[in-house]
């Protein structure tokens, strides 16, 4: 299966839109490997140690757990050689949602530049700066629902997997036809004992004003609650059935320390009334 006999390479501008790298000045094809085109579709490319990749697929799948749009990977390798596992050529596929006819941008131009509370950041979204026309557009009732679930599970299930790098570039909104949705998520490779950075929408669950918040906001409660009811074993087991990857015991240990402690932290803070 060879994936990369394509003639097209694309990255991903500062305005979130695919170009053509063979279309763009020389100093920016340093991106082109981001992005290949197999089959008329276009695939983000990640080549990491097994360990990071599992991280992605284990994300995707915890994603679906919360019933929150994700994106869909296809672990592959390049070489029909059988060796072990970690000495394989292995690469992530994910498809990407991104349609050259469509609006996207990050929660910046959501009017939210600095919330300190994240959950005072969810409850605060009203319209995002169109600065073509300079002037805020304010959101649909119905899209913004929609936005401040997705925040909220998004929050929670972050909070739940340790995820360390979620910045306002790692989760994108479409604006078409005058509506605004919330994009599928990506990015889970810096999570669990993996994590390498800060997250930027994280929120301490020792500060009383957002205990108060969290006690006062029935559908977080219902998330917390379904947080502390994962089972990480089952989605071990979903990914062993679907892309035949299996975890030594250790490895299963240390993400089940993960998961633990997370939901140790839950019951010891009483973040579930």
């Amino acid at each position: 299966m060879k994936l990369l006999d394509t003639k097209k390479v694309w990255f991903l501008d500062k305005d979130f839109k695919l170009a053509n790298v063979d279309d763009y000045p020389i100093e920016n094809k340093k991106y082109k490997k981001a992005f290949i085109e197999i089959n008329n579709e276009i695939y983000k490319i990640k080549k990491r140690n097994i360990n990071i990749l599992y991280n992605e697929l284990l994300g995707e799948k915890i994603s679906e757990y919360f019933k929150l749009k994700t994106v869909k990977s296809i672990l592959t390798t390049f070489s029909n050689i059988n060796v072990r596992l970690d000495k394989l050529n292995l690469f992530l596929l994910t498809k990407s949602f991104i349609d050259t006819n469509k609006q996207y941008f990050n929660i910046n131009k959501l009017d939210i530049l600095d919330y300190f509370n994240c959950f005072e950041m969810v409850d605060s979204l009203k319209g995002y700066y169109n600065k073509e026309l300079h002037m805020f557009l304010f959101i649909d009732e119905l899209d913004l629902d929609s936005i401040k679930i997705d925040l909220k599970k998004m929050i929670i299930r972050d909070y739940i997997t340790n995820q360390g790098d979620r910045n306002r570039n790692n989760f994108l909104f479409e604006y078409n036809d005058n509506h605004v949705k919330m994009m599928p998520l990506y990015d889970y490779e810096h999570s669990f004992m993996y994590r390498k950075y800060t997250n930027k929408f994280e929120f301490d669950p020792l500060d009383k004003d957002i205990r108060n918040h969290i006690h006062n906001d029935l559908f977080i409660q219902e998330l917390l609650i379904k947080a502390l009811e994962l089972n990480i074993n089952n989605i071990f087991d979903n990914i062993l059935e679907e892309y035949h990857i299996l975890l030594n015991n250790i490895e299963r240990e240390n993400y089940n320390k993960i998961i633990d402690n997370q939901k140790k932290e839950i019951l010891e803070y009483k973040l579930v009334k």
